[in-house]
C-alpha cells in the first residue's frame, strides 16, 4: 500500500503541544512500521515563541531544544496562527491554545477558519467544546470534516470512543470518580 503522510499544525506549544511532540518523535518508528504512516508538522504557532512553517516538516527536535534553551524558536517567524494555518501544507490541525473560560476563543476562531480552509482538528482546549461545539461539530459534518475532541474530557480519558466503540448493547449505569 506505501507509506502515507500525515501533515499537521499545532497550535500552540505549551505543556501539552510539546508533550505531543516528544510523544511524536518517540513513536516515529513505530507510526512508520505499524500505522505506514509519516507524522509531518508542518506547522508550529504560538503568542510568545514564535511561529514556525516548514512544508517538508519541523525539526521537532530542534524546536523542542530552542524552547527549552531561549524559551522561543530559533528561527521564528511573526505569523498570526491563521496565518500559519493558510501557509503550511497541513491535512489537519490540533488545537492547543489556552483555555479562555470566559467565550472559548481564539480557539473557536482557530478551528472554525481550520475548517474552512479543508483540515480536520483536533482540540485539547474545553473552551471550543463548551461554548460552540453545536456549530463546530456542524461545521465539521458540513464539510465532510474530522472534529475530534475527547482530550478534552477528563485528561484524555477515551470516554467517547469507549461508548461509541467498547460498549455498544450495553447499559451504562453508572461512573465512579477517585
Amino acid at each position: 500500500m506505501g507509506m502515507k503522510t500525515l501533515r499537521i499544525v499545532l497550535l500552540g506549544f505549551g505543556n501539552a503541544g510539546r508533550a505531543f511532540a516528544r510523544l511524536l518523535l518517540s513513536k516515529k518508528r513505530e507510526l512508520a512500521d505499524v500505522y505506514e504512516t509519516e507524522v509531518l508538522v508542518t506547522g508550529i504557532a504560538t503568542a510568545g515563541r514564535g511561529s514556525l512553517v516548514e512544508n517538508e516538516g519541523v525539526d521537532m527536535q530542534k524546536a523542542l531544544d530552542d524552547v527549552a534553551a531561549n524559551g522561543r524558536f530559533e528561527n521564528a517567524l511573526a505569523l498570526s496562527s491563521f496565518e500559519v494555518i493558510e501557509k503550511s501544507e497541513a491535512n489537519a490541525v490540533f488545537e492547543l491554545t489556552p483555555l479562555s473560560i470566559k467565550d472559548g476563543q481564539p480557539a473557536i476562531d482557530h478551528i472554525a477558519y481550520a475548517m474552512n480552509k479543508g483540515r480536520h482538528v483536533i482540540t485539547a482546549n474545553k473552551g471550543p467544546i463548551a461554548w460552540a461545539f453545536r456549530r463546530l461539530a456542524a461545521l465539521a459534518g458540513e464539510k465532510k470534516l474530522v472534529f475530534l475532541y475527547e482530550t478534552t474530557v477528563m485528561d484524555g480519558a477515551p470516554i467517547f470512543n469507549m461508548v461509541k466503540y467498547a460498549l455498544p448493547g450495553c447499559k451504562t449505569l453508572s461512573f465512579e470518580g477517585f
